[in-house]
């Protein structure tokens, strides 16, 4: 009989609720001018691909507390867009998208970069999306 394994994630509720976010921010995106198409799962999260094939790169990461800097999905994000830039030279953009704040200890660090790291909260979420208002 074969092993489960135990390392790996299976919440599912949370994987679906994550995948959604994505949809919400993929539907987001397909709203603005000048993006051709969108994918989700595709090089990254969420890719856009704007007119001139230019990609913007969105890695969403929806969690329940705080999390730093130094946490898996920020290391992961930083090694799919480390690989995505190898893959192609069309990204305009590269976003970290999550719906919670970072740790107070690692506020800074965040704040300092304003266009890799957006926190959206679920209202802002839903504002941004359903009156198209960019980030």
């Amino acid at each position: 009989m074969a092993k489960p394994d135990r390392k790996r994630d299976t919440n599912v509720p949370s994987t679906i609720a994550g995948f959604y976010f994505q949809i919400v921010l993929a539907c987001y995106e397909i709203c603005q001018d000048g993006i051709r198409e969108v994918g989700v799962e595709t090089d990254a999260d969420v890719v856009a691909i704007d007119n001139g094939g230019e990609k913007v790169y969105i890695e969403s990461k929806l969690h329940s507390k705080k999390f730093g800097r130094f946490s898996d999905d920020v290391k992961k994000t930083i090694y799919n867009f480390y690989n995505g830039y190898v893959k192609s030279d069309k990204i305009k953009k590269m976003y970290f998208v999550t719906n919670v704040e970072s740790q107070d200890s690692d506020k800074a660090f965040f704040d300092a970069n304003p266009y890799v790291y957006i926190y959206m909260p679920e209202k802002t979420l839903k504002y941004h999306v359903f009156s198209a208002t960019p980030f």
